[in-house]
């Protein structure tokens, strides 16, 4: 099994400290794995309340997809918006029923988006 696959079970298991072991071991060099990886690493932040380190990976894969050409554009547009939600979801007041709602609504009509099920399983989160 590869690191990365190791990794992905890890973290479906919710062991978020051995899925990320797996994931900071290995520099993949396939622009699509690097960016699924990061997700990851993304999710298991946000998922451990690490904001600022979720914050700062957001801001690297930014980064990252602008320099990178993508051999499938709209998947590098459904990775863009997805940071693009992230960082709502950083400011959102998860406790405000309107910007819930609001930011419930904005990941529904936001395409392509990756991630759309666990975006909106955060609102229900806390």
């Amino acid at each position: 099994m590869s690191t990365f696959s190791h990794s992905r079970v890890y973290f479906e298991k919710g062991d978020y400290n051995k899925a990320q072991q797996f994931l900071t071991q290995f520099e993949y060099d396939d622009m699509l794995q690097n960016i699924v990886a990061k997700t990851m690493l993304l999710k298991i932040y946000y998922e451990r309340d690490d904001f600022d380190a979720f914050e700062s990976l957001l801001e690297s894969m930014r980064t990252y997809l602008q320099r990178k050409e993508a051999p499938d554009p709209s998947r590098k547009a459904s990775y863009k918006n997805m940071i693009s939600v992230m960082k709502k979801l950083l400011q959102l007041n998860i406790f405000s029923k309107a910007q819930r709602e609001t930011f419930r609504e904005m990941v529904h009509k936001t395409n392509p988006l990756m991630e759309r099920e666990w975006l909106l399983e955060q609102l229900e989160r806390k």
